[in-house]
């Protein structure tokens, strides 16, 4: 991932440094990118809001592109 200049990703949570190959996951209503474990631990307890549905659409089509995020 080297849309910021760096092939180091960096998790938004933990702040632990990874390689892009061991992938990790945008939250797009948060506008942050977590590696695999931290996304779990935050998908546990999550909560969707529909008045938040907006703001996850609008993060998501500027980001995806440019992440190079592909949904599944």
């Amino acid at each position: 991932m080297n849309a910021v200049g760096s092939d180091i990703c960096i998790c938004d949570w933990c702040g632990r440094p990874y390689l892009p190959s061991d992938k990790g996951v945008y939250i797009a209503v948060l506008n942050h990118w977590y590696c695999k474990e931290c996304f779990y631990e935050w998908a546990a307890q999550a909560t969707w809001y529909p008045q938040d549905a907006d703001v996850e659409r609008k993060n998501f089509s500027f980001y995806a592109p440019r992440l190079g995020v592909k949904c599944q």
